[in-house]
């Protein structure tokens, strides 16, 4: 019995293994082929496309995330870094609405065939803001 639970234990820490070194090579290719912005930098880069509270926003739910590689607006949210999809569709959606008093189910789906990048979702969340605030005042 005590042969299986080694043999199970050395398991667990070979796909644990191979899982850390999947995300540090992404995080590793990732850094090399594009500058690493602080948050002022990632907050600018974002300006022309969404208010600085929505680029604060994203910055807050991603740091704790990533705290080898700082987010960049045109990587893309699980290609590029080690998200996991259900985070921004799930949890920083609902982060979002409740932050502004909004329900996250009066936002519109994911636009078919556009890439999740940082820059898009950041996008995303406005649109759907403005959406979900004419839902609550009709």
């Amino acid at each position: 019995m005590s042969g299986w639970l080694v043999a199970a234990a050395l398991a667990v820490v070979l796909i644990g293994g191979l899982f850390v070194r999947k995300i540090w090579r992404m995080i590793k290719r990732t850094s090399a082929r594009r500058p690493n912005p602080t948050r002022p930098e990632f907050v600018a880069m974002l300006s022309r496309d969404v208010r600085s509270e929505t680029a604060e926003f994203l910055w807050e739910q991603m740091a704790f995330l990533l705290p080898t590689v700082a987010p960049h607006p045109d990587d893309h949210l699980w290609d590029d870094l080690p998200i996991d999809e259900s985070e921004p569709r799930q949890d920083w959606l609902v982060a979002f609405a409740a932050r502004h008093g909004a329900n996250a189910h009066d936002w519109p789906s994911w636009p078919a065939g556009s890439p999740c990048t940082v820059r898009n979702y950041a996008r995303w969340l406005e649109r759907g803001l403005e959406r979900a605030r004419a839902r609550s005042s009709l």
